[in-house]
């Protein structure tokens, strides 16, 4: 018996041991260190006042950070909370405060904090911009001094660092409105508003809209610039999702994503410059697994081609030249009566493809890329009987780096996000994140004929001398990091970060606390300066999983020396352990 039980530690150890090691001798530069989680109630019991919490409840879409109070806010669907950090390792919610609609942004500056609510009557209809004093943490005060009107589908607001102007983008969506079966498309506006206490509203605001683009579609069409649903005008096609702002505060760059397009805004003028197409990706040499039923991790190289359609993007500058960086999440167009999407197989089962293409063969096989999603309305070549000769599918499963000044391209990851994380991240490989009863190893590959990993959300950092560029992957709920040589506008892959369990399922997984950064959909870096925890610090908003996560951003080299301390205590176990065995 003592026999066995000495052999089990020995083995337990010995396992912990190179655990450690590994982590000691990681080839990546730099990782993250756990601090703690914040669970954010989705809404509180009427008769006791606890919070309940729930995956896909919506409580945390965005947060944004003030450093002076360590306050967090956090926009939610049905309610604008405040969590006190200044302990990041025991965060707590201290306000909570119901909206009438969900919120889907959140930004500090100085003393004010804005939130973009939905539409009232219906969440196409006109959004609102709420401007709030900070949370007076004395007196338990949180007021609001300003309701802007704004468009339809508000879904990112950015000041800039005067904190005087505020630029927002208006998605605009298709959808129904509070009279069943009526639908409406409003139109994509971008609000650019001026704070002035001398104006009897207390603001200006300048409601840019793309109509002016509508008698030149054609031309922006044959750009590039996607116009798939022709019962709409191109304006009403045209849909801002995400904002990225100069750091002279001269330029807004709006992200169109389903267009696959960049629009640029002068933001002192008040004026759209330009429509930016962000172009084709080209598979004929990368890895791509293209299927859900291949078995497994199966990387073919087609001459095919994929979309950009970036989510997140963000401005940096490397030696007085400014870039975009984007994460091309990928996001088709589809209405309640009409899709763009279509599988491989179906292609060709409807006569879209062009009968001698070579990929015919490939089409018909649903295990390689007969179920990958397609869009039916590009690379149509009309010397080909307007058939399909070039495909397109949704999502460039990568980041890119693009010149601020036209937009062209001078990076893209490539296949690494998805040739890495099969290495790395074997077990959760393009999994999906629904459904709850699954598990994240029991749905591992069947995002792979979707949009694969969904690159998300994006953060820099300077860490050490280094620049960081930290990528929230929405279907693995990991973080790639991303590091930049010196002077050098074009990153290096360093490493991901995964947290949470994988052989549970997310239900599970939830009443473990262990559920992870499911749906990365924010992140927030803050410089040691401004952290709660003295150190370079991490903020993941995960949307699903309805939690916050905080971290210690590390340098490996101080990991090394974690880990060898650890390794050494470990040994000092495994050694008093047999002693005490072996005298028994």
């Amino acid at each position: 018996m003592d026999h066995i039980l000495q052999r089990h530690i020995r083995n337990i150890c010995a396992s912990m041991w190179l655990v450690l090691l590994t982590v000691s001798l990681s080839a990546a530069r730099f990782t993250l260190r756990p601090i703690s989680v914040l669970y954010v109630p989705y809404e509180f019991n009427s008769t006791t006042g606890e919070g309940l919490y729930g995956l896909v409840k919506g409580p945390s879409e965005q947060s944004s950070y003030d450093y002076k109070a360590h306050l967090l806010y956090i926009a939610g669907d049905t309610y604008v909370q405040i969590a006190n950090i200044t302990d990041a390792a025991n965060p707590a919610i201290i306000h909570s405060r119901p909206v009438r609609s969900s919120v889907n942004d959140i930004e500090v500056c100085g003393d004010i904090v804005g939130y973009l609510e939905n539409g009232i009557a219906h969440k196409n209809a006109q959004g609102t911009l709420h401007l709030l004093h900070t949370y007076n943490m004395t007196s338990r005060n949180w007021t609001e001094y300003l309701e802007i009107p704004v468009g339809s589908v508000p879904d990112m607001l950015y000041f800039t660092k005067d904190c005087h102007t505020i630029v927002v983008v208006n998605e605009g969506e298709y959808g129904e409105t509070d009279v069943p079966g009526e639908f409406i498309d409003p139109e994509a506006i971008v609000s650019i508003i001026k704070l002035d206490s001398e104006s009897s509203d207390g603001y200006r605001i300048n409601n840019l809209n793309f109509t002016s683009f509508n008698e030149r579609a054609a031309e922006y069409e044959a750009r590039g610039v996607r116009y798939p649903f022709k019962n709409s005008t191109f304006s009403q096609n045209l849909e801002p999702e995400y904002v990225a702002i100069s750091s002279d505060d001269s330029t807004a760059y709006i992200a169109l994503q389903e267009n696959n397009a960049i629009a640029v805004i002068n933001i002192v003028e008040e004026r759209i410059k330009e429509i930016y197409s962000l172009g084709a990706k080209s598979w004929k040499n990368l890895n791509l697994d293209a299927s859900n039923r291949d078995g497994g991790i199966v990387f073919r190289n087609y001459d095919i081609y994929s979309l950009y359609q970036p989510d997140a993007i963000r401005y940096f500058d490397v030696d007085g030249t400014g870039y975009i960086a984007t994460a091309n999440e990928g996001g088709s167009v589809e209405y309640p009566t009409w899709t763009e999407e279509k599988r491989g197989k179906s292609l060709v089962d409807d006569g879209l493809v062009w009968g001698e293409s070579p990929l015919i063969s490939a089409l018909n096989d649903t295990s390689k890329l007969g179920r990958l999603k397609f869009t039916q309305y590009e690379g149509i070549n009309a010397s080909r009987f307007g058939k399909i000769d070039q495909l397109h599918f949704f999502g460039a499963r990568s980041i890119s780096i693009r010149k601020a000044s036209d937009l062209s391209l001078v990076y893209d990851s490539g296949d690494v996000i998805e040739v890495e994380s099969s290495r790395e991240l074997t077990n959760v490989f393009n999994t999906d994140t629904k459904p709850l009863s699954a598990t994240p190893e029991g749905a591992a590959d069947t995002r792979s004929d979707d949009y694969g990993p969904e690159c998300e959300s994006l953060a820099f950092a300077e860490v050490d001398g280094t620049r960081l560029l930290f990528v929230g992957i929405e279907r693995l709920s990991a973080i790639a990091i991303f590091t930049f040589p010196s002077g050098s506008a074009i990153p290096e892959f360093d490493s991901f970060y995964r947290a949470g369990g994988t052989n549970k399922t997310y239900d599970q997984l939830l009443e473990d606390k262990n559920v992870g950064d499911l749906d990365p959909e924010d992140i927030k870096f803050i410089h040691n300066e401004k952290s709660p925890t003295g150190k370079d610090f991490l903020i993941v908003t995960n949307n699903i999983a309805g939690t916050i996560a905080f971290y210690d951003v590390i340098k490996n080299s101080a990991l090394r020396t974690e880990a060898g301390f650890f390794i050494v205590s470990m040994a000092f176990v495994v050694s008093r352990t047999s002693s005490v065995l072996s005298m028994s």
